[in-house]
């Protein structure tokens, strides 16, 4: 198998290739359960709280217009995530999605030379993907997408995703995500300015658009991210030497990603009511120029 191609940002290093794969397992202490559900509750007390203070704003006439597009945003902010939670399942210990993973995983990562993830089977609103947690990156697979896949088309996906790994670009996406916030404090600093000495306006303006503004940036700014998605189904399909693999596993994840957002946004009628949170990302290419640039490896 051909290596990947990486990067001075390389995750891990050449102690892949006798490393076993790890996966989380559902957390049966009671306190540990309590502790999640505490903070959840805490979340979205504070959520609740700064859209009542925003409607008392919009109510007295103060800023009617800032104060009532922030908590229009930051109430469909939390609906969805109310559903995001709802449509999110359990962490599944699952010997034979296991067993057709671990192969798999731990012989693309010791091509790649990149260190293996810890994997968690459980339903989310990606059917595949990398995330970060506690500084280590972590791979997320759900139930559906592991029943729709041929044993060729889930090692096209994990090989996309071993060569987000390879690539750094879990250490970019970090930076990116740092930006923003950076990029959303001091748009808050200058907010404070703008009004002078009515801090209170100012701080609260800032609460109330700081999520929003912040998962609105990642959403629609991503033309490095599609970039790198591009480098991933290439140097993915490259190392399998099967593009048409990679193809279908696109395929059955634009599937599983489109049917998760009508879950979320409703139906073609009903989007308007979560704009612009229902609007089509722009982190990954269309799955119809994927495809195309798939296509033309196997013709070259």
């Amino acid at each position: 198998m051909n290596n990947f191609a990486s990067g001075d940002d390389s995750e891990g290093g050449s102690d892949a290739e006798v490393a076993l794969v790890e996966y989380d397992r559902q957390p049966s202490d009671a306190k540990a359960r309590r502790v999640r559900m505490l903070r959840l509750t805490v979340g979205f007390t504070i959520f609740a709280v700064v859209i009542a203070l925003a409607v008392v704003r919009v109510i007295s006439d103060e800023y009617p217009y800032a104060f009532g597009l922030g908590a229009v945003l930051l109430v469909q902010f939390v609906v969805i995530a109310i559903r995001v939670r709802r449509m999110s399942g359990p962490v599944l210990t699952d010997p034979e999605a296991e067993s057709r993973i671990s192969p798999i995983l731990s012989e693309l990562c010791a091509a790649a030379q990149c260190a293996v993830p810890r994997v968690s089977i459980r339903r989310t609103t990606v059917p595949a993907g990398i995330i970060v947690r506690s500084k280590q990156p972590v791979l997320l697979i759900s139930p559906d997408f592991l029943a729709a896949t041929d044993d060729a088309s889930l090692r096209a996906i994990l090989a996309h995703e071993v060569a987000h790994l390879s690539a750094g670009d879990i250490s970019i996406a970090k930076r990116r995500s740092q930006f923003a916030v950076l990029g959303t404090e001091l748009a808050g600093v200058v907010v404070w300015i703008v009004l002078g000495q009515k801090t209170g306006v100012a701080l609260l303006l800032w609460v109330l658009y700081f999520i929003p503004c912040i998962q609105l940036y990642l959403r629609f700014t991503g033309s490095q991210v599609r970039r790198r998605e591009t480098h991933a189904d290439m140097a993915g399909a490259a190392a399998l030497g099967d593009p048409d693999a990679m193809i279908r596993g696109l395929e059955i994840v634009y599937g599983l990603t489109d049917l998760t957002r009508e879950s979320l946004y409703g139906g073609s009628g009903w989007k308007w009511m979560s704009f612009p949170w229902s609007l089509q990302p722009r982190t990954h290419p269309p799955l119809a120029q994927r495809i195309a640039r798939l296509r033309l490896t196997t013709t070259t």
